[in-house]
């Protein structure tokens, strides 16, 4: 179906021969279905590419708040322990109390051989009371620091254990084109 006059490549029933306007056009079409076609998968693949990668920012997003989050309990964690400073003068108080205690005592004893009020014994018992208050209040406060610790060992631990666990995995596939036919 070729105009007389010529009027360019167009559609025909005619077999394509290596001469007619109908290959020309075939050649068209089939060119721009395969540039087509190959774009259709570039943009495919630069959207999987920024998918994996917002996949990848958001994960390292993620663990970088774990980690400060982590860093700050560390940081918490070690303002409340006690530095080995602190620990060697209150045992140094600690030990200068009991040696004011055995002279008191040993004051007490030899008081006690002689007379003694009853307004004495009252005076000497309360201020033993105290002394022994004071000791209390210490030793509870070294078993509170030490189960204090001890639980925050155990929750380190268990917060490693189960951030470790619930790390996600990933796994991508990527489909395959096998070339070959005409789409």
């Amino acid at each position: 179906m070729n105009e007389a006059g010529g009027g360019g490549a167009s559609r025909s029933t005619e077999p394509a021969s290596g001469t007619s306007s109908a290959t020309d056009v075939s050649l068209r079409e089939f060119l721009g279905v395969q540039v087509s076609y190959e774009s259709k998968i570039t943009r495919l693949l630069v959207g999987v590419l920024g998918g994996f990668g917002a996949f990848a920012w958001s994960l390292i997003q993620w663990r970088l708040a774990n980690l400060n989050h982590e860093n700050a309990r560390i940081l918490d964690q070690q303002a409340k322990t006690v530095s080995a400073d602190t620990y060697s003068a209150n045992e140094s108080q600690r030990k200068d109390e009991l040696e004011k205690l055995d002279t008191w005592q040993e004051r007490v004893d030899e008081q006690l051989t002689k007379a003694v009020t009853r307004d004495e014994v009252k005076e000497a018992t309360r201020e033993d009371a105290r002394v022994v208050r004071r000791d209390k209040v210490s030793t509870s406060t070294a078993v509170i620091l030490a189960f204090a610790a001890a639980i925050s060992a155990v929750l380190l631990l268990l917060t490693y254990q189960h951030n470790r666990a619930h790390t996600p995995t990933v796994t991508v596939t990527v489909p395959t084109q096998t070339t070959g036919g005409a789409p």
